[in-house]
């Protein structure tokens, strides 16, 4: 067995190894059973930039990569954020993304997927457009992160507020926190697969996108498909709250490999997909042998891969948002309860709870 060292490209920064989301990953891939694996891996970590990137054509005249009308600049005034601003991307910016197409997308596909990310955006504070902290609010609960210091500790402050509950029993609050009802939160799992899509279409060069114009007309279209590819996805702590994207693009001609998988890491959420419908795609089950062929060489050079789990985003029914959490309240712990000062406005202790 031998290994081909990928070259990665930051944004057009040659680099020699693969430095993901501070995930320690090795810098090889192996080549098994003579079969050749080469993937140039764009990475797109805002963390690198101090302004914005575009990409694409910007001036006059151009194709809007996914309409594939020629218009003129009069039809491209928005600026067409690569990742949603509602995830916390300000810096990645599609330029050949007409206005209608930047319109629809809002319309029918960023509140699903704003909702699907909705809790980690908010436990990782990451601000919604006007620049506010979001809020969790359900049918039997309201939750918010507090950016104020905590008065004893550096952790964060989670706050919430469980309508009508008296008891003052901690075990009640763990009780409660595992049964919070979100059932006013739904999203159509398809219509976040067609999103998280439309994001690597907006970032990879807009000549490869010539072979997804099958996956273009099914982001676009009120449809659904039956069968979608598998998605991996995991949650890790990170520095940071801004997306970062990676795009491994197949170098060579060999078919046994995708053409292209993205990652995506929103807040502590990571996930990796195939996009469906290329041009060398014959069904969902040769995707799903294409990623799994992926998948089997990228494990071998990846730390903590074992955290990844299938993730399921072919349902196209509205489907309630799930609150999974294990509070750990350390045995014989009593609660704080806190006040703020009226005269210092600080977080003191309530001594007569």
């Amino acid at each position: 067995m031998t290994c081909d060292l990928i070259s990665i490209d930051i944004c057009g920064c040659n680099l020699n190894g693969v430095f993901l989301w501070r995930l320690r990953l090795c810098i090889a891939m192996c080549e098994t059973d003579n079969t050749s694996i080469d993937y140039k891996v764009l990475i797109f970590d805002p963390e690198k930039f101090s302004g914005k990137v575009i990409n694409g054509e910007r001036d006059g005249q151009r194709r809007c990569r996914f309409c594939g009308r020629i218009l003129d600049e009069q039809h491209f005034t928005k600026e067409a954020h690569a990742i949603s601003i509602s995830l916390g991307n300000t810096k990645f910016i599609c330029a050949d993304e007409c206005d209608e197409c930047n319109e629809w997308f809002g319309r029918k596909l960023e509140n699903d997927v704003t909702i699907f990310f909705q809790i980690p955006l908010s436990l990782y504070l990451v601000p919604k457009r006007n620049g506010k902290w979001r809020q969790i609010t359900g049918r039997n609960f309201e939750m918010q992160m507090s950016n104020e210091p905590h008065p004893f500790s550096d952790i964060p402050i989670l706050r919430f507020h469980a309508r009508d509950w008296q008891d003052e029993n901690i075990s009640d609050v763990a009780s409660l926190m595992k049964n919070f009802d979100l059932s006013n939160k739904t999203f159509v799992p398809q219509n976040v697969y067609k999103a998280i899509c439309k994001y690597a279409l907006s970032l990879m060069p807009h000549s490869l996108t010539l072979h997804y114009q099958k996956t273009i007309e099914w982001i676009q279209s009120d449809s659904f498909e039956h069968s979608l590819p598998k998605i991996k996805m995991a949650s890790f702590d990170r520095e940071g709250n801004e997306p970062i994207m990676a795009l491994f693009l197949r170098k060579n001609d060999n078919k046994r490999f995708p053409l292209c998988i993205a990652s995506l890491c929103v807040a502590n959420i990571h996930l990796f997909y195939l996009l469906p419908f290329s041009d060398e795609s014959e069904s969902t089950e040769q995707d799903n042998i294409l990623f799994d062929s992926f998948w089997l060489q990228f494990t071998k050079a990846a730390a903590r891969i074992d955290s990844y789990k299938d993730c399921e985003l072919s349902n196209m029914e509205r489907t309630v948002l799930e609150f999974e959490t294990e509070p750990t309240i350390e045995p014989g712990a009593t609660p704080v309860w806190l006040k703020k000062d009226g005269e210092t406005g600080q977080w003191i202790v309530d001594e007569e709870s």
